[in-house]
């Protein structure tokens, strides 16, 4: 509905009951925050078309579109690895150092210690109580009616472990250790959601997410293109959070899936990488995909989202699994404990976002009504630039013909 109107319930109260007895039309969710709208179903099938018709013609219906089912952006599983890894995704964009005099062969940043600034995932759940977690997941929320702090499917415990996994001495480490999170449910077990969770829990965020100290929104997840989804999406950045999303793993145009389509959004696009050096030396005997390429899952932008696209590590990144989901859904876990490696640009996703959070940690990013994109777009274009070995084929220094897959994204800024 147009974001102008005055008072959304006393318009709802004044048309919704004439087309129930006409249509038998089914209010199910109401949106009134920033982003205005409803959801209903007509109980008539056959008075369908004369609802939309009637609905459509009324001046503060802005749009009408189906509420469609939406995915996490997982490619594939892997379970493999030792009993104490950083992810080479985090050497790769130089989060950690080698260092090899260490024992483990890494170096990680120390964990933040302060709440200042908070990431909300907005995916599965996350097992708040899972022992490279702890301390971390400050809040959820559930827009499917499980709890948000369990995650029964474990892929938004993969994300945010990318994140902010403690760097404790076992199991993994986040790009950003101990970065706060919070959880915003918005797929159920079997790992589905639908326009409605979706738009709820942004509409949702814009409202209340800066209250919680929220800045950054990752949403590693996809669906089809949504009116509206990017203008929630919209009314969130408006609010002054970043958003950070997939860009998809269907090897095809972003354009046509949300919210990768959506405007003001930073698009991440996946990079293989085994090694976590840059050089393109690394790639194992059994892979396909080379190192240092683009992954031949990943979606790509074009000219036209060249300004909010950017690639992240989305090849086989190790990271938490809920405590309740080894096992399910004929997901493996490591055979030392609940961690996995996962593919995706789902995975790619929270390397880009844990940046974005250093960057309001750090004060430089500090916006309150609009995203800090530009901000983080420019740090990558110019590190890239500046050091021409450290991208990827299919970057723009070395591009692929009819796909823009952005630059790599560095972060080691702050």
């Amino acid at each position: 509905m147009r974001e102008d109107i005055p008072n959304l319930n006393d318009i709802l109260e004044r048309i919704l009951p004439p087309l129930r007895n006409s249509s038998g039309l089914e209010e199910v969710i109401r949106f009134d925050g920033l982003f205005k709208g409803f959801t209903f179903r007509a109980r008539r099938k056959k008075a369908q078309p004369l609802l939309l018709q009637a609905l459509l013609a009324l001046p503060f219906i802005k749009a009408i579109e189906p509420d469609q089912l939406f995915y996490p952006e997982l490619a594939s599983v892997n379970s493999i690895g030792g009993k104490w890894e950083v992810p080479t995704g985090i050497f790769r964009m130089q989060s950690a150092q080698y260092n090899r005099n260490a024992n483990e062969l890494a170096w990680v940043q120390p964990n933040v210690t302060n709440k200042e600034v908070v990431v909300a995932v907005l995916d599965t759940g996350i097992d708040a109580g899972h022992p490279d977690l702890v301390n971390n997941v400050v809040g959820g929320l559930s827009f499917v009616g499980e709890d948000p702090l369990e995650d029964l499917n474990g892929h938004g415990t993969h994300v945010a472990g990318t994140i902010s996994a403690n760097n404790n001495g076992f199991g993994t480490s986040g790009a950003y250790p101990g970065t706060k999170v919070f959880a915003l449910q918005v797929f159920n077990k079997l790992g589905t959601g639908s326009t409605s969770s979706i738009v709820s829990a942004i509409n949702w965020l814009a409202s209340n997410g800066r209250a919680s100290k929220i800045r950054v929104a990752n949403m590693s997840l996809g669906g089809p293109s949504s009116v509206a989804v990017c203008n929630a999406v919209y009314w969130a950045i408006k609010a002054g959070i970043t958003f950070v999303v997939a860009a998809g793993n269907q090897g095809r145009s972003m354009l046509g899936s949300s919210p990768a389509n959506c405007a003001d959004t930073l698009a991440v696009t996946s990079v293989s990488d085994y090694d976590g050096l840059p050089g393109g030396f690394g790639t194992p005997v059994n892979e396909t995909d080379l190192d240092d390429t683009y992954t031949d899952f990943s979606n790509w932008g074009s000219s036209a989202t060249a300004a909010r696209t950017i690639a992240g590590p989305g090849r086989l990144i190790l990271s938490t699994w809920s405590r309740k989901a080894c096992g399910t859904y004929g997901m493996q876990c490591v055979s030392w404990g609940p961690w996995a490696f996962l593919s995706g640009t789902s995975m790619a996703a929270p390397h880009v976002a844990s940046v974005v959070a250093r960057c309001y940690r750090a004060g430089v990013c500090n916006s309150n009504n609009g995203t800090e994109l530009a901000r983080i777009m420019a740090l990558t274009r110019d590190f890239n630039l500046a050091n021409p070995g450290y991208g990827f084929l299919g970057d723009p220094s070395r591009p692929v013909s009819g796909k823009y897959f952005g630059y790599m994204v560095w972060g080691n800024r702050w």
